[in-house]
């Protein structure tokens, strides 16, 4: 939970063929439900409606399955946030609840890469300033 920084939220619908034997959503279906999230998250920051001088990878996942999630017509809620921003990276925590109930609690770190090298490169001020608004205290 953010004490002073905004928190991003957005529907995201569920798809029949994300459900798994047991008729719950696969948890590998929940790492793309997190990826549709944060691409939104990034683009209500700005970061898709200019030309970038870097890249944005997924570097690691940390996921906590707290309820299985059946299928449904509503889209779930997601929340997401920033939890953390260092030099060339940041961690974007998210939750998904379901009928006001969380079912999913984890964290991805995102690293900026130099396209040309493909190592990692220092974020931009303009970058650290759209994160920090989203910065939990």
């Amino acid at each position: 939970m953010t004490a002073g920084g905004e928190r991003f939220r957005t529907g995201i619908q569920l798809r029949w063929g994300d459900m798994d034997s047991m008729a719950h959503i696969n948890n590998a279906a929940i790492v793309t439900l997190l990826e549709e999230g944060r691409v939104r998250f990034l683009a209500e920051m700005g970061a898709t409606e200019q030309p970038m001088s870097f890249s944005l990878v997924a570097a690691r996942h940390e996921i906590d399955y707290l309820r299985p999630i059946q299928y449904r017509l509503e889209p779930v809620d997601m929340q997401m946030w920033i939890d953390r921003v260092g030099r060339a990276s940041f961690t974007v925590a998210a939750q998904i609840l379901v009928s006001d109930q969380l079912a999913v609690r984890a964290k991805t770190v995102v690293v900026a890469i130099n396209p040309s090298s493909g190592g990692s490169t220092p974020l931009s001020t303009a970058a650290r300033d759209a994160l920090n608004r989203y910065l939990a205290d």
